[in-house]
């Protein structure tokens, strides 16, 4: 059968390769921070959570706003009059036996995530689910048997990740990856972003 198939109302998840920076240095420079145990236990996070704002680390700011702006700009069609406005970032690793749980960003527009390095057997991959976990095709009521994923009917979807990949997505999409069975560290730069400027009109006006 032929058929154009629209799949509408996306999430937009945003991959690429960040090829400026030198992942050797900035891992030096990541283990010369101090850390913390996360809340429950499932790795370890940067004290510090405005990294990018520390002038260590000014390159990686710079890097991570470029992609952003194409981002936001150039894929999801947002106007320039609103800009980027820095939330929080943080440095977090995992080693054998962590992960990270289900969750999503608060108080936050758009996030994303700069992988570092990757070892092999870290759990090399992200996945990303609908805020319920079902499928946007049909009510939560019911989950009718699906004999092969794809974007049109998969309820979650998982991205293999190397050293230099940078994600950038939505705030409010659920988003998780998997038990690290090696002790090489894996470790990703984390990051938070709001809009700036004039939004709506009139009784939906609003300026931050």
């Amino acid at each position: 059968m032929e058929a154009e198939i629209f799949p509408l109302f996306s999430v937009p998840v945003f991959k690429s390769k960040v090829n400026n920076l030198n992942f050797d240095d900035l891992n030096q420079r990541l283990d010369s921070i101090e850390y913390e145990k996360t809340a429950n236990g499932d790795g370890w996070m940067s004290v510090q959570q405005s990294l990018l704002y520390q002038k260590e680390f000014v390159d990686v700011k710079e890097q991570v706003e470029e992609y952003l702006k194409g981002y936001l700009h150039q894929v999801l069609n947002v106007s320039t009059d609103h800009n980027l406005k820095h939330v929080c970032s943080w440095a977090i690793y995992h080693d054998i036996q962590n992960w990270c749980f289900s969750h999503l960003h608060t108080n936050s527009l758009f996030s994303g995530a700069l992988y570092t390095n990757v070892p092999k057997n870290s759990g090399e991959s992200i996945t990303f689910g609908h805020a319920q976990l079902m499928p946007t095709w049909c009510p939560p009521t019911m989950e009718p048997t699906v004999v092969d994923y794809n974007l049109c009917n998969a309820k979650t979807w998982t991205f293999d990740v190397q050293k230099g990949d940078i994600l950038l997505f939505p705030s409010h999409v659920l988003h998780n990856t998997p038990v690290s069975k090696t002790t090489e560290k894996r470790r990703c730069i984390a990051f938070n972003y709001f809009l700036t400027g004039k939004f709506g009109l009139k009784t939906a006006y609003a300026e931050f």
